[in-house]
């Protein structure tokens, strides 16, 4: 029983089916009925049927970002005070079509002997990045040298749902250096 000139702004909602990604379109009809009962004395045609109207809806749903790391290993050699060698770790944003979050990813690394760096913002869907996140070996000090470097990702919504960025599992790539 909306009242003559009101207005109500969030009791008819229409939703939207996320359980795939994709492209969703469609159409809400609403139904209207004019009710008399408020006024009274109208018994037993106090609805009136209304010619109903039609919303057209659309939306598109996305999937996290899917990072795949090319990389998972890294063998830097280099001699005593040469510039420190350095390799590009692959990413890819993996996915079937354009409807993949982009990936945020960054590297680090607390292992002896090694440095990492870069990061990579938004790759977008299907995309790959080789040379953003890099390893690199100290070469002041000879010897063998090991670890791991760790890759921090997330999904962000950045440039598709707006929804803030998303922390994914972290993935490891194995370190080995020859100095």
């Amino acid at each position: 029983l909306l009242a003559p000139g009101g207005t109500n702004g969030n009791t008819l909602q229409v939703g939207l089916n996320t359980s795939t990604a994709g492209a969703r379109s469609g159409t809400a009809t609403v139904a209207f009925v004019s009710d008399a009962s408020n006024v009274g004395n109208c018994e037993p045609n106090c609805q009136l049927t209304l010619a109903s109207q039609n919303v057209t809806v659309q939306g598109n749903v996305y999937r996290l970002a899917n990072p795949v790391l090319g990389t998972l290993s890294v063998v830097v050699a280099g001699r005593v005070g040469d510039t420190a060698p350095s390799t590009g770790v692959s990413i890819t944003n993996s996915s079937p079509d354009s409807y993949t979050e982009g990936l945020n990813a960054a590297i680090a690394t607390g292992a002896t002997g090694f440095n990492a760096s870069g990061t990579v913002t938004n790759l977008v869907a299907g995309a790959t990045n080789a040379s953003t996140l890099r390893v690199g070996l100290n070469t002041s000090t000879a010897g063998t040298y090991s670890g791991a470097a760790t890759v921090t990702l997330a999904s962000t919504g950045s440039g598709t749902t707006g929804a803030p960025d998303l922390a994914l599992p972290d993935q490891n790539v194995s370190l080995t250096g020859r100095v």
